[in-house]
């Protein structure tokens, strides 16, 4: 499976900040806590922007992310209320599918196997997994983000509308 990794920030001169695949390695381990362990590896796709990308961007999000300029690199938060509806929605339903494994019965028989599958599942849910795109943060000014790549949906509780974010680096990323 293959998702979209995008470096973000808040800054314009995003270009004088591009990350790259060594980005994501810990210099003093010589090993990455992503690769190898959230994806098998990734392809730096930036000089292949055509704009398609963003505008995926566009269209996943529901109006969370409007004013996409493929010319500036550049997007803007606008209303999250429809996206935040169908990632509860996907979420609640979830935790009913949940509900209905998590019982004293089946807790004591074999029942419970399928309950990491599920946990795993309702994970995702909440962490946005309707879609496989993801954001890194690398605004020097936004300390704490950096290298770990966020779901659009943890992007989007942590972006404020109005907000004009410029991207960076774009990753192809295998899983």
């Amino acid at each position: 499976m293959h998702g979209t990794i995008y470096q973000v920030q808040k800054d314009p001169d995003v270009k004088d900040n591009l990350i790259d695949e060594s980005s994501f390695y810990d210099p003093e381990e010589k090993r990455s806590s992503f690769i190898g362990n959230a994806c098998d590896y990734l392809n730096d796709i930036t000089d292949r922007h055509d704009g398609d990308e963003l505008d995926f961007i566009e269209s996943e999000a529901l109006g969370a992310v409007v004013e996409v300029s493929n010319e500036n690199r550049s997007f803007k938060i606008g209303d999250k209320k429809p996206y935040m509806d169908r990632e509860y929605i996907a979420c609640a339903e979830q935790l009913e599918a949940l509900n209905k494994i998590f019982t004293r019965d089946n807790f004591e028989r074999e029942e419970w196997i399928a309950l990491p599958l599920e946990l795993f599942r309702l994970k995702k849910k909440i962490s946005g997994s309707t879609n496989d795109l993801y954001f890194i943060i690398t605004d020097p000014d936004i300390p704490g983000h950096f290298p770990d790549p966020m779901k659009l949906t943890d992007f989007l509780r942590y972006a404020k509308t109005g907000e004009t974010w410029y991207v960076g680096s774009i990753f192809d990323m295998h899983y």
